[in-house]
């Protein structure tokens, strides 16, 4: 009763301040431009990805999160895609459509920077019928007392990426812009920055590549949060990764590519609070890749 209370308070401690803060579980292992547009075309081929998580499998109203995505180059320069996405935890939800494009300025054959930037839309609603049933709830919460939360906003968003040969370095601040209706119910949402970091060495063995990667994200009214984590992966051919995130999760996962398809699953296990308490992280990709002829001229 004890672990199942504690859940009930972290799940409604989420869905009843309105905070909807979903790039928190934004699934961005697998695909970094969904965290920042200049990876938009960054990849050499024409990339569609599908990409399902879920948190806390086994309790009603568990985090959910779904992305459908694609980009590619349009032409050596010029990098385009678009991305729908959405979040549930409960009974609040949050849907978020983008389009997003990225220039590249080329330095040197081994030193490029891309500047990139997304618009779109992020439509958040919450049924608070049930949420105000439960006696942990605050009955003087804005939008609890509102009994139905449905609001779209415009969100803007821009990034930058530094790829020196094997380094990739970026920045962006995916809600660098938003038109909030209610900004009382989420005052720090343009207050989300990421900042990312990876290395990709030939181990000159097998054809081997070791790639240690870092991930840091400023997240408002959360805990800012840190992932750390080591990928190893044979000429891209097949994968394994294990990691460490700062939110007290450790993280395994693998993939394989089949031709066009590549097919990737990362393992979250709770280290904290949650351990012993909450069931695992599973994210599932699903992703096409293809030979862009933009690349070739």
């Amino acid at each position: 009763m004890k672990k199942l209370t504690l859940l009930f308070l972290i799940v409604a401690s989420i869905s009843a301040t309105a905070q909807d803060l979903s790039q928190g579980y934004y699934s961005y292992r697998m695909s970094l431009y969904n965290l920042n547009p200049a990876f938009a075309g960054d990849d050499s081929s024409l990339v569609a990805n599908l990409i399902t998580r879920s948190y806390l499998s086994g309790y009603d109203g568990n985090p959910r999160n779904n992305l459908l995505g694609v980009h590619g180059s349009l032409t050596p320069k010029i990098g385009i895609g678009a991305k729908l996405m959405s979040d549930s935890k409960g009974e609040f939800t949050v849907s978020r459509y983008d389009v997003m494009g990225s220039y590249k300025v080329q330095f040197s054959e081994d030193v490029n920077l891309r500047f990139g930037v997304s618009a779109g839309v992020i439509r958040r609603t919450l049924n608070s019928g049930n949420v105000g049933t439960l006696d942990i709830t605050n009955q003087n919460d804005p939008v609890l007392a509102g009994g139905y939360l449905d609001e779209t906003s415009f969100v803007l968003g821009a990034g930058v990426l530094i790829h020196a040969k094997n380094i990739k370095i970026g920045f962006s601040a995916p809600n660098l812009v938003e038109t909030l209706e209610q900004p009382e119910l989420n005052p720090s949402s343009t207050d989300f920055y990421v900042g990312t970091f990876s290395y990709r060495h030939d181990l000159q063995f097998k054809k081997l590549f070791i790639t240690p990667s870092a991930i840091y994200q400023n997240i408002p009214t959360l805990e800012n949060q840190i992932d750390l984590y080591l990928k190893i992966d044979r000429n891209q051919k097949f994968w394994v990764l294990a990691g460490y995130q700062t939110t007290n999760m450790m993280t395994f996962g693998g993939g394989v590519s089949l031709g066009p398809i590549e097919i990737g699953y990362i393992h979250g296990l709770p280290t904290g609070q949650l351990n012993g308490i909450s069931s695992s992280l599973n994210e599932i990709m699903l992703q096409l890749k293809f030979a862009n002829a933009a690349n070739k001229k």
